[in-house]
């Protein structure tokens, strides 16, 4: 299957190599290689995509309401092949993503495993008006739902672009002069990317910028190519799986959970497979996007350096001392209590901190051991004296050595009221109650 591009595309050769990789949703394995492999050198259609600066030449459909929506989506499902004199491509797509919440903390400039799924009514080739053809596709390198989503849509237009070009002779035989392309989804994120064209979306990351712009941009290439074939594209939204083609999309994107776990070096970029012939949208532009990433990592590393630390002010440098002079003469008369040290801009307040001291404080109070509970804690403080000393002083720091001073007080208070026999001072700071004994 071979084509070539119009003149707005370079007369690039714009066809995909047959037989495709994906069938009805099964990726053949022997496409597949271990992660890490490099792949070949990119697509130069790639490189036409990009350097796309045109608006969106077709229209976006958001029905006011869910009942018109899933209205059109079923029309869509059951119209016939040529409508009005023009023929009908019917395309349903979603994306998944795996959440970044569910595994451990990742770098943001890493990507995660994702897919979209795409399932398309295909004429001419007598397969009934109930079957449809259904198309899987995998990576390991999503940024965002919205990636997943933006290639699903891209891959449509990829598709009927292909088909377009193949049966161009077909369609002259039947005095097919028109093509209407419709595409559902359910993502409004996406298709108000697709409005706003090639800039940037306010309010957005240069993160999301670098992973989603690629692929607008191709959007927008791709539908003006359809358009000088006298297709006519249109994009629609549907409520997720609220009719049966977009509910199959849905399971499609979803496919690469069902084996996350049988084998983690598995590939499905299909970077074994060279770049221009490469079916998948995601894995043509995977090299653009990944560069596009590198450097958003490049000038957030630029402009986030390092901070050194900085030198601990006054106050916490008097609130250090204090809490060596309270380590090393610890008396249990209320005015051996140092003042508090006014916290540092940063430092949690008295309010937040006092909760978790006096917790401390009563649970040792009522040890059976508190002892040794009291030399723990100094040891403890001795610690983040080091840390002080060494310049690696923080609010967190200077907070939980300001309660372990207290602690320690408290715990000494209460050991000397035993001693006296009288009972510990509560949290409250009431005055200890004295017991009536014999003469």
């Amino acid at each position: 299957m071979s084509s070539h591009m119009d003149s707005d595309m370079g007369n690039l050769d714009d066809g995909c190599v047959s037989p495709p990789y994906f069938i009805d949703g099964n990726p053949l394995p022997e496409r597949w290689s271990l992660r890490g492999q490099e792949p070949e050198s990119g697509d130069p259609r790639v490189a036409v995509w990009q350097l796309e600066n045109r608006q969106f030449p077709g229209c976006i459909t958001v029905p006011e309401t869910t009942a018109a929506a899933k209205f059109y989506a079923r029309e869509a499902q059951m119209a016939p092949d040529v409508v009005a004199g023009a023929l009908r491509l019917s395309y349903f797509t979603d994306g998944s993503v795996e959440s970044p919440l569910q595994g451990e903390a990742r770098d943001k400039f890493a990507g995660v495993r994702g897919g979209y799924g795409v399932v398309s009514k295909i004429p001419f080739l007598n397969m009934g008006a109930d079957e449809w053809h259904e198309e899987a596709f995998f990576t390991d390198n999503a940024f965002s739902i919205d990636h997943m989503e933006m290639a699903g849509i891209a891959q449509c237009l990829r598709n009927a672009l292909d088909f377009v070009d193949e049966f161009r002779a077909e369609l002259s035989a039947r005095n097919i002069e028109a093509v209407k392309v419709d595409v559902f989804t359910d993502s409004t994120s996406s298709l108000e990317a697709i409005k706003n064209g090639i800039q940037p979306r306010l309010g957005k990351t240069d993160l999301y910028t670098a992973h989603v712009l690629p692929i607008v941009k191709t959007v927008v290439c791709l539908s003006h190519a359809l358009h000088a074939r006298n297709s006519n594209v249109e994009f629609h939204w549907v409520p997720r799986c609220s009719v049966l083609k977009h509910e199959r999309a849905d399971a499609l994107a979803g496919r690469w959970k069902s084996d996350k776990n049988a084998n983690v070096n598995i590939d499905y970029d299909e970077s074994s497979v060279p770049a221009v012939d490469r079916k998948s949208i995601s894995a043509k532009l995977r090299i653009c996007i990944d560069d596009a990433v590198e450097a958003c990592r490049q000038r957030s590393a630029a402009q986030d350096p390092p901070q050194a630390q900085p030198k601990a002010p006054a106050t916490a440098v008097a609130a250090a001392a204090a809490a060596g002079q309270a380590t090393a003469n610890i008396k249990p008369a209320p005015n051996a209590l140092p003042a508090p040290a006014s916290a540092p801009v940063g430092a949690p307040s008295a309010s937040a901190t006092a909760p978790a001291a006096a917790g401390v404080a009563a649970g040792d109070s009522c040890s059976q051991n508190g002892a040794a509970r009291v030399d723990y804690r100094i040891e403890e403080l001795g610690r983040l004296q080091e840390r002080f000393r060494s310049g690696n002083l923080n609010a967190a720091t200077l907070a939980r050595m300001t309660a372990l001073r207290e602690t320690i007080i408290k715990q000494r208070r209460a050991q000397a009221a035993k001693k006296r026999k009288l009972s510990p001072p509560d949290n409250g700071g009431s005055p200890p109650k004295k017991r009536h004994c014999r003469q």
